[in-house]
């Protein structure tokens, strides 16, 4: 599945030395001759995605780059700036957030022609990583750097589609919240406890 429960979380042990091809530093370069293979590969990946005609970059400008990383590569990490939009073309990649205790807790995984939230939210807010990011397989993704970003957001079709995605996530994380509630208050009732459904709606921002 997408998403991960607390049950699926992994705590993994990186080598320091491998986050110099994290998404916050990317280090792949890609020529300009082969963008457009490169783009062919990006819409080949997400067929519904609606690319602006300037996707590739205009006057030769470069907007893509391809990172080719090992399994166990941190991607990004929590803290750190977002200085590109990963879009997945091949490999797993999971992200998780750190606990206090040291653990790491899975938020969700995503494959080849899917979205990472995380790093979407983070280019539009101009917010710092809050979670972080490692490949579980041999990944490929092609980087869209900040500024051909924020040009592809300001293709309608392509805003709308993402800011779609992300009201199909907010609404998934409601319905969760309600369930969540909906679950405390029935085992609240059981031993006559009214503290617990406050509890699981202050601490909403976690889900």
């Amino acid at each position: 599945p997408d998403d991960l429960s607390p049950a699926d979380a992994v705590s993994p042990a990186v080598s320091p030395a491998i986050t110099a091809a994290a998404i916050d530093a990317p280090g792949v370069a890609s020529s300009a001759a082969d963008a457009g293979t490169l783009l062919a590969r990006v819409r080949a990946a997400y067929p519904e995605l609606p690319l602006p005609a300037h996707a590739g970059g205009a006057a030769g400008e470069l907007v893509l780059q391809l990172m080719a990383v090992k399994a166990g590569t941190v991607l990004f990490d929590e803290g750190r700036p977002c200085m590109a939009f990963p879009l997945l073309l091949s490999g797993q990649v999971q992200v998780a957030r750190g606990t206090p205790g040291g653990r790491s807790l899975g938020v969700y995984r995503r494959g080849a022609g899917e979205f990472c939230i995380v790093s979407a939210s983070c280019l539009f807010g101009g917010t710092p990583f809050s979670a972080h990011g490692v490949a579980l397989q041999d990944t490929e993704l092609a980087l869209v750097d900040a500024a051909g970003f924020a040009a592809w957001t300001a293709h309608e079709p392509f805003r709308r589609h993402v800011f779609g995605i992300f009201a199909e996530r907010l609404s998934g994380l409601i319905t969760l919240e309600i369930s969540l509630t909906c679950a405390t208050s029935s085992f609240a009732a059981t031993r006559g406890d009214t503290f617990l459904p406050a509890a699981v709606a202050g601490n909403s921002r976690w889900l």
